[in-house]
């Protein structure tokens, strides 16, 4: 018998912001979206605190290029989207 065990914080923290990163280099996301899932995941503190520093560090190291016409492409119908 199998038992399940779950992958580290650490890792789970470093998929998270990764998933982000990618979502919002190709178009399907933005900076501040990204903020707000931060701040607003089920997951727990430390995964999320983890994630988000990662992410700040990428986007001062300049990996998260926001492409904003490639945004409007995907999503045409939302005029208000960048404002929460």
């Amino acid at each position: 018998m199998r038992i399940y065990h779950p992958e580290s914080w650490s890792q789970q923290a470093r998929e998270m912001c990764d998933r982000q990163v990618r979502s919002i280099n190709s178009g399907w996301s933005t900076i501040k979206h990204a903020v707000f899932f931060f701040g607003h995941s089920y997951r727990n503190s430390l995964i999320t605190t983890r994630a988000a520093k990662r992410f700040g560090r990428m986007v001062r190291a300049g990996k998260v290029h926001e492409n904003e016409e490639l945004f409007r492409q995907h999503f045409p119908d939302n005029y208000n989207i960048f404002e929460f």
